[in-house]
Protein backbone atom coordinates (compact mmCIF):
# COMPACT_ATOMS: atom_id res chain seq x y z
CA UNK A 1 0.00 0.00 0.00
CA UNK A 2 1.55 3.45 -1.26
CA UNK A 3 2.06 6.01 1.70
CA UNK A 4 -0.95 8.55 -0.03
CA UNK A 5 -3.20 5.17 -0.02
CA UNK A 6 -2.10 4.90 3.78
CA UNK A 7 -2.69 8.54 4.76
CA UNK A 8 -6.39 8.71 2.93
CA UNK A 9 -7.55 5.13 4.68
CA UNK A 10 -7.15 6.99 7.88
CA UNK A 11 -8.25 10.04 6.87
CA UNK A 12 -11.50 8.17 6.46
CA UNK A 13 -11.42 6.17 9.13
CA UNK A 14 -10.48 9.36 11.72
CA UNK A 15 -13.84 11.03 9.82
CA UNK A 16 -16.02 8.03 10.54
CA UNK A 17 -14.64 8.59 14.32
CA UNK A 18 -15.15 12.21 14.75
CA UNK A 19 -19.28 12.04 12.28
CA UNK A 20 -20.76 8.40 12.84
CA UNK A 21 -22.83 6.81 15.67
CA UNK A 22 -20.45 4.17 16.83
CA UNK A 23 -20.29 1.41 19.66
CA UNK A 24 -17.08 1.22 21.71
CA UNK A 25 -16.17 -1.83 20.31
CA UNK A 26 -16.22 -0.17 16.90
CA UNK A 27 -14.61 2.81 18.52
CA UNK A 28 -11.45 0.94 19.72
CA UNK A 29 -11.17 -1.46 16.09
CA UNK A 30 -10.85 1.65 14.37
CA UNK A 31 -8.64 3.13 16.92
CA UNK A 32 -6.10 -0.13 16.82
CA UNK A 33 -6.93 0.42 12.56
CA UNK A 34 -5.63 3.79 12.65
CA UNK A 35 -2.42 2.51 14.86
CA UNK A 36 -1.52 -0.41 12.67
CA UNK A 37 -1.17 2.28 9.45
CA UNK A 38 0.43 4.85 11.47
CA UNK A 39 3.23 2.14 12.15
CA UNK A 40 2.87 0.87 8.75
CA UNK A 41 3.84 4.79 7.56
CA UNK A 42 6.79 4.55 9.76
CA UNK A 43 8.49 1.49 8.67
CA UNK A 44 7.95 2.74 4.80
CA UNK A 45 9.92 5.60 6.17
CA UNK A 46 12.10 3.75 8.13
CA UNK A 47 13.26 1.13 5.15
CA UNK A 48 13.72 3.75 2.54
CA UNK A 49 16.27 5.46 4.83
CA UNK A 50 18.17 2.36 6.07
CA UNK A 51 17.83 1.57 2.29
CA UNK A 52 19.51 4.93 1.32
CA UNK A 53 22.55 4.50 4.18
CA UNK A 54 23.14 0.76 2.69
CA UNK A 55 23.63 2.21 -0.67
CA UNK A 56 26.69 4.23 0.29
CA UNK A 57 28.81 1.40 0.66
CA UNK A 58 31.92 1.47 1.67
CA UNK A 59 31.05 5.17 2.02
CA UNK A 60 29.33 4.47 5.46
CA UNK A 61 30.64 6.38 8.19
CA UNK A 62 30.40 5.32 11.74
CA UNK A 63 27.06 8.01 12.72
CA UNK A 64 25.74 5.93 9.35
CA UNK A 65 26.13 2.47 11.05
CA UNK A 66 24.47 3.76 14.66
CA UNK A 67 21.47 5.21 12.66
CA UNK A 68 21.19 1.24 10.89
CA UNK A 69 21.39 -0.10 14.44
CA UNK A 70 18.89 2.09 16.04
CA UNK A 71 16.58 0.76 12.77
CA UNK A 72 17.16 -2.42 13.62
CA UNK A 73 19.39 -3.71 10.68
CA UNK A 74 21.71 -6.37 11.91
CA UNK A 75 25.56 -5.94 11.79
CA UNK A 76 25.94 -8.90 8.92
CA UNK A 77 23.99 -7.09 6.33
CA UNK A 78 25.93 -3.76 7.62
CA UNK A 79 29.12 -5.16 7.33
CA UNK A 80 28.61 -7.13 3.73
CA UNK A 81 27.07 -3.65 2.29
CA UNK A 82 30.68 -1.92 3.62
CA UNK A 83 32.53 -5.08 1.63
CA UNK A 84 33.92 -6.77 4.86
CA UNK A 85 33.59 -10.90 4.70
CA UNK A 86 31.26 -12.51 6.47
CA UNK A 87 33.97 -14.45 8.67
CA UNK A 88 35.67 -11.40 9.26
CA UNK A 89 32.57 -9.32 10.19
CA UNK A 90 32.92 -10.74 14.07
CA UNK A 91 36.05 -9.15 14.69
CA UNK A 92 35.05 -5.55 13.92
CA UNK A 93 34.38 -3.68 17.09
CA UNK A 94 31.18 -1.30 16.64
CA UNK A 95 30.87 -0.05 19.86
CA UNK A 96 32.54 3.25 19.28
CA UNK A 97 33.95 5.00 16.35
CA UNK A 98 37.52 4.73 17.39
CA UNK A 99 37.22 1.08 17.59
CA UNK A 100 35.18 0.81 14.62
CA UNK A 101 37.59 2.34 12.15
CA UNK A 102 40.59 0.52 13.87
CA UNK A 103 39.11 -2.44 13.44
CA UNK A 104 37.46 -2.09 10.31
CA UNK A 105 41.05 -0.70 8.27
CA UNK A 106 42.96 -3.75 10.12
CA UNK A 107 40.46 -6.33 8.35
CA UNK A 108 40.07 -5.20 4.98
CA UNK A 109 43.82 -3.62 3.57
CA UNK A 110 41.89 -3.47 -0.23
CA UNK A 111 39.73 -0.66 1.42
CA UNK A 112 41.84 1.29 2.67
CA UNK A 113 43.66 1.60 -0.90
CA UNK A 114 40.62 2.00 -2.18
CA UNK A 115 39.16 5.33 -0.17
CA UNK A 116 43.25 6.17 -1.05
CA UNK A 117 42.54 6.29 -4.78
CA UNK A 118 39.32 8.01 -4.15
CA UNK A 119 40.34 11.03 -1.67
CA UNK A 120 39.76 9.51 1.59
CA UNK A 121 42.28 10.21 3.74
CA UNK A 122 42.95 7.36 7.19
CA UNK A 123 45.76 8.02 9.23
CA UNK A 124 46.30 5.15 11.13
CA UNK A 125 48.34 7.22 13.91
CA UNK A 126 44.72 8.80 15.13
CA UNK A 127 43.82 5.08 16.19
CA UNK A 128 46.80 4.10 18.21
Amino acid sequence: MERIDILAKITDLEYRLENDELTDQERMEIDKEITRLGTQLNLNKDDKKALKILNKRVWMTYSDIEILQDLGVGKLKIMSHIGIAQDHSTDIDLSNAKSFYKTFYIKNKRLENYHKRFGRVFNPELYD
